[in-house]
């Protein structure tokens, strides 16, 4: 059983929260839980200061293998707050 319907999206402030989240989709992933996928869109599209386009993505995606919930994990880049958040179901 999974708990995708109670977890919420997370903006990440601090290191120890980081750890935290990073272990338990780590050990999702090793029971059989979660599935590693590979990021294949960005997250963010603009431009830089300089006019040319950008593309940010994620650092991992996670795919519950129970619900087939997609988990975007873009890790912090202190002072820079990370994210996690559920793109789709």
């Amino acid at each position: 059983m999974c708990e995708c319907n109670i977890l919420i999206e997370t903006e990440i402030y601090s290191y120890e929260q980081f750890e935290k989240i990073k272990d338990y989709f780590e050990q999702g992933t090793q029971s059989g839980l979660f599935s590693d996928v590979p990021v294949k869109r960005p997250h963010y599209v603009g431009r830089n200061m300089y006019g040319k386009k950008v593309k940010w993505f994620a650092d991992k995606w996670y795919r519950c293998n129970c619900c087939n919930t997609l988990w975007e994990f873009i890790y912090p880049n202190f002072p820079a707050a990370g994210k996690i958040r559920r793109i789709s179901n």
